[in-house]
């Protein structure tokens, strides 16, 4: 009888090696990868508090309330500048915070749960949708380690997540993962999927992060055009998905563009990022320090996604037949060098992000020319150059309270407006006005009435019904005429009834308020809301026949389609899924251990070990206990570096704000460098003592500034919430005498 032939499975053809693999292992794996990296967020119930992802939890919580109350998006910020309102949902994507919301309505009731759960499914989309594209063009192989190089990279991994708190560039960079899967989808095949997924991967990118959006198109229509020119491809489809997908993205850029006349910018503090060099850029990533408040970013590219993008650049060299598939990589690997210099030039961190992307697009390839036993060996190696950031991870607290009395109870302790980070600025409509405590009080006791008679008067009575994030009703008695004081900004769109009667809105012309002009005695329900405009209801309309035109293509694509050739990209062999499986769990074990026990975690204060210390304090309780200088001789074109060391002795009861000065030595002239603003941006009540914060200056020495030799002077002063002109006096612990209100720290420049 004769037996079955065994073939070894590497000698099969292709098509009968996907016939017998049933599941796609890589995918699998790489799923179980991205959960891995996302664990702070699933293990832990608690979100930081020091870092921007505060903010996007209460944008979580404002936009869940409007849909609460029926409202299917947000403009307006009804507790921002003392309860007067500010229309910031109107021109800063909403992207993360919205998705949030939906889930916090649909699943979770609980505003951190959503948050927790979108970052989850971020990492989850981003890891995914690079592993397929890249196993499309290169082979799984090939994707399973660009993957891995992406959703471990310090920038996406750690620094973005948990450092800086940039939910909105994190989600950006996974939604462009899933824009070039879709693009490239739409001209190789153009599987019904692909195009629906490019319209909505390129309106969920506007609506997220403008410009990683406008990056992300940019390289896309250049990675078409360098791939793709020499053969017939579907431009066309992909062109009108395009449009179709900005079109349905036009709820939120078409009033953001064209509203900007209706609002000034009020920037809210002066900020000063950490910088991007070449060569932060290229060391290896190091554990955060458990004893800073706000750890320095790991502002670096990794040492895995740079060593495979060089040794896929010198294989792709040596080898002397190249495949398409070498342009590809080589112009992801430009790309990602193109994005780290333009980071380097304009210090914005998400580029970063960019170039780690891309490079790791480009890593990937390397499995094209190394043998299949290569692949677990540079996935254990990726995965040992992760663990660092798994031995401190930073300090996490419970976001207790996100009811408007809360956002606006974090308002008056100075910490900035609760639904935008503190280095970003207001649009608003109206000026600086003094906060009116009868607004505050009824914030405070959930019975906020914003409605009052211009002059104290028994004409009016005023009683209120209903206080919502875009309406206010009242029940009112009036006698005779008279006009009432509506305490909200004014913006295009609010509009008022009396019993269904529209009521003449005006606005105060000092203060940019809103009024009401009540003719005759009357009394019934006067109700306020914000309501569409004729633009924005133009901007929906655009939005839903975007959405409805993709809909209707991708049904007409399905009824034409015919299913493709199979793909001449290699597959994962048995062994190799096998071993990246073994790898997964000895990684997953080591990052349990390092995250759970203080054995391994290094020293608190090491990542200021090379600063200069110093033991100076206030009577406040707040010390400096180190410095950081560049130079001691500048040129006047030469900015000068300062970085400052801060904690706080015991918890402060109120906001203090630091300012620099040049002090010349030989005159003792004193020249003012920057305005007041909160040490590394971050309110001194906010301060956890035992825990120190990194103050980050760098200052161009002014064009008039005479030459001499100068000392940069530090003053503290209070600022609850105004800035007093009164210096803190400094205490020198070390030599037991008091400094003054002028600190000059032992930094001595000449300056030419």
């Amino acid at each position: 009888m004769d037996r079955p032939l065994d073939i070894p499975y590497h000698d099969l053809p292709l098509w009968m090696r996907r016939a017998r693999q049933r599941i796609d292992w890589g995918a699998l794996l790489i799923l179980a990868f991205s959960l891995i990296a996302a664990s702070h967020f699933i293990f832990v119930t608690d979100l930081p508090r020091t870092h921007y992802g505060e903010h996007a939890v209460y944008q979580t919580a404002a936009f869940a309330e409007a849909i609460e109350e029926g409202r299917l998006y947000s403009r307006w910020a009804a507790e921002a500048l003392g309860g007067y309102g500010a229309p910031i949902p109107n021109f800063y994507p909403p992207g993360v915070p919205y998705f949030a919301a939906w889930v916090q309505f649909f699943f979770t009731a609980d505003t951190v749960s959503a948050v927790r759960f979108t970052l989850i499914a971020i990492f989850c989309l981003g890891a995914l949708a690079l592993y397929t594209f890249v196993a499309r063009r290169l082979g799984e192989s090939a994707g399973v380690l660009s993957a891995l190089l992406f959703v471990f990279s310090p920038y996406f991994s750690l620094t973005a997540p948990l450092i800086l708190g940039d939910f909105a560039a994190l989600a950006a960079l996974s939604l462009f993962a899933a824009f070039l899967w879709s693009v490239d989808g739409v001209l190789n095949h153009y599987r019904p999927q692909d195009g629906f997924a490019l319209t909505a991967a390129s309106a969920a990118l506007l609506l997220t992060h403008v410009e990683i959006a406008i990056t992300a198109f940019v390289l896309t229509t250049l990675y078409a055009l360098a791939i793709h020119l020499r053969r017939s491809v579907n431009w066309g489809s992909a062109a009108l998905h395009l449009v179709l997908g900005t079109g349905a993205a036009a709820c939120f850029w078409v009033p953001a563009i064209a509203e900007q006349s209706e609002v000034v910018w009020r920037a809210q503090t002066t900020f000063t990022p950490f910088p991007i060099t070449l060569l932060s850029s290229i060391l290896p990533v190091s554990p955060l320090d458990p004893g800073a408040l706000l750890p320095i970013p790991n502002l670096t590219l990794g040492l895995p996604i740079i060593a495979a993008s060089l040794l896929m650049i010198a294989l792709t060299i040596a080898a002397r037949k190249h495949h398409s598939v070498s342009l590809l990589a080589l112009f992801f690997a430009g790309s990602g060098g193109c994005a780290l210099l333009a980071a380097i030039y304009v210090d914005q961190h998400w580029l970063i992000g960019i170039a780690s992307f891309c490079l790791a697009i480009a890593g990937g390839n390397t499995m094209r020319y190394l043998p299949p036993r290569a692949l677990p060996m540079g996935c254990a190696l990726i995965l040992a150059f992760t663990l660092p950031s798994f031995t401190s991870p930073p300090a996490f607290s419970r976001i207790l309270d996100t009811s408007p009395r809360a956002r606006i109870a974090y308002e008056q302790l100075g910490f900035g407006t609760p639904t935008l980070p503190i280095i970003q600025p207001i649009p608003t409509t109206i000026a600086p006005l003094p906060l009116n405590r009868a607004l505050i009080s009824g914030f405070e006791s959930n019975a906020v009435i914003k409605l009052q008679p211009t002059s104290p008067s028994g004409a009016v009575r005023i009683g209120l019904l209903a206080h919502r994030s875009h309406l206010d009703s009242f029940q009112i008695t009036l006698n005779q005429p008279a006009v009432l004081d509506l305490l909200t900004a004014r913006y295009p769109g609010w509009s008022a009834s009396l019993n269904g009667a529209p009521v003449p809105i005006l606005v105060d012309p000092n203060t940019g308020l809103l009024r009401l002009s009540l003719n005759s005695p009357a009394v019934g329900t006067l109700t306020v809301s914000l309501d569409s405009t004729p633009l924005r209801t133009a901007a929906w309309g655009v939005t839903w026949l975007s959405w409805l035109a993709a809909v209707l293509l991708t049904v007409r694509r399905a009824r034409l389609y015919r299913t493709p050739d199979e793909r001449e990209a290699l597959i994962l062999t048995p062994d190799q899924s096998r071993l990246i499986a073994a790898a997964l769990i000895a990684f997953a074990a080591a990052a349990t251990a390092l995250s759970s026990t203080t054995a391994l975690r290094p020293d608190p204060g090491f990542a200021i070990a090379d600063s200069q210390p110093i033991r100076v304090r206030t009577a406040d309780g707040i010390e400096m206990i180190a410095y950081q200088s560049n130079a001691a001789h500048l040129s006047a074109a030469e900015p000068l570096t300062v970085i400052i060391h801060w904690r706080a002795l015991r918890p402060l009861s109120q906001n203090y704000m630091t300012t620099l000065y040049w002090y010349n030595i030989e005159t003792g002239a004193v020249h003012r460098l920057t305005e007041p603003r909160h040490p590394a941006n971050l309110p001194t009540r906010r301060w956890l003592t035992g825990l120190y914060v990194s103050d980050l200056y760098q200052i161009l020495p002014p064009y008039d500034l005479p030459p001499g030799l100068y000392s940069p002077s530090v003053r503290v002063i209070p600022c609850d919430p105004v800035c007093i002109d009164d210096p803190r006096s400094f205490f020198d612990l070390t030599r037991g005498i008091s400094l003054g209100g002028d600190l000059i720290l032992p930094i001595i420049l000449t300056i030419d």
